[in-house]
């Protein structure tokens, strides 16, 4: 069931390319996302909803993926074209970026017609059949959904964009064009791609735990019988400002500890986690040990782009991208969904940690 969607994206890419010219997929592209909008305002049953939704991720995706195919293919494959036609490069990252949120925010409106349909449709008194709605929003879109736009984008996309130019086109013209240009322009090819890609798992994860907030407060609102929108979608209680706030909302230096005591700020392996104190030792070492790495990763390539043109670097690279795939592809491959609520809390204090240092290295 995981992998559905991402069989879909595949067969509708071959199709594209097999019965469209670009020109025509790009003024069809962008009428994709309002027209799944509009089928999931002019839905009638919660199926359809999530059907309509669902859509929504193959179209974003697709779009994506027809943007890249036209991106390489004006770009070209030698360095004199990557340097004419860079910019190109750098609009279809921003593009991820900004389909992504924009997909998060398309989620987030169409889930508020899903549960006004669920409500609508459904037996209230039945339980189980609520119970069911519940678990079809969660398992159709956090699992399903984000999971294979997860594969298709952050993952495949972003590693195709990094074998075409920073170790294609780019790492081929080191033998044959002056040196230091073409390393500065691998640097500047390194920091956009990682820039782009840790905007847009930002923006996936961002999204998805709304998700996951909605599908929570949607069971705790059966549990309470009081299953309506404005519980399901209730503002919280406390609502703290990230950037700013009153001074009285503000902690000291760099520490912001809520009223439980838990900090939203700490190093790996901080015991005083609220989140970190619910979990076993087992789950917290191996999350600590993946953080960890990306504690070394940014270490890494903080030297590498205070001195790309190292030989101990580059020799340093291919060895630490392996370890980086290998750790991404273990964290990828925890089932987020069978996590408890504590358990996810660390999972997602962790990522959210990883996230933030991630984009240290785009400053």
């Amino acid at each position: 069931m995981r992998r559905s969607m991402a069989g879909v994206v595949a067969a509708c890419l071959m199709l594209a390319l097999a019965g469209c010219n670009g020109g025509n997929q790009q003024a069809a592209a962008p009428d994709a996302s309002s027209e799944n909008q509009r089928a999931v305002a002019q839905a009638g049953t919660p199926e359809e909803v999530l059907q309509s939704m669902q859509s929504d991720f193959n179209s974003t995706a697709q779009k994506l993926y027809d943007e890249q195919s036209k991106m390489f293919g004006e770009v070209g494959d030698t360095f004199a074209q990557y340097t004419e036609h860079v910019q190109q490069v750098r609009d279809w990252y921003d593009l991820t970026v900004s389909e992504t949120e924009a997909l998060g925010e398309r989620t987030l409106e169409a889930s508020k017609t899903y549960f006004q349909t669920v409500i609508d449709t459904v037996d209230l008194s039945d339980d189980e059949a609520v119970s069911d709605a519940i678990d079809n929003y969660r398992d159709a879109i956090y699992d399903d959904a984000y999971d294979d736009y997860y594969d298709a984008i952050y993952e495949d996309a972003f590693d195709d964009a990094y074998d075409a130019y920073y170790d294609g086109v780019l790492k081929d013209a080191l033998d044959v064009e002056d040196y230091s240009t073409v390393s500065n322009a691998m640097s500047d090819e390194y920091k956009a791609l990682s820039d782009a890609r840790s905007d847009v798992y930002r923006a996936i994860s961002d999204a998805r735990s709304d998700v996951y907030g909605i599908a929570s407060e949607a069971y705790g609102a059966q549990y309470s019988d009081e299953f309506t929108m404005d519980e399901i979608f209730r503002d919280p209680v406390v609502s703290i400002e990230k950037d700013g706030g009153s001074s009285s909302e503000k902690a000291s230096d760099d520490q912001s500890t809520s009223s439980s005591g838990a900090s939203t700020e700490s190093d790996a392996g901080d015991a005083g986690s609220g989140a970190a104190s619910s979990v076993s030792a087992d789950f917290k070492q191996t999350m600590d040990s993946y953080e960890a790495f990306f504690n070394e990763y940014i270490d890494f390539m903080k030297a590498y782009q205070a001195d790309p043109t190292s030989s101990e670097m580059l020799s340093q690279y291919a060895d630490m991208m392996s370890r980086y795939s290998e750790t991404m592809g273990a964290l990828d491959s925890i089932d987020e969904s069978s996590l408890s609520t504590a358990y996810y809390a660390y999972y997602a204090e962790v990522n959210a940690r990883i996230v933030s240092k991630l984009a240290e290295i785009g400053q």
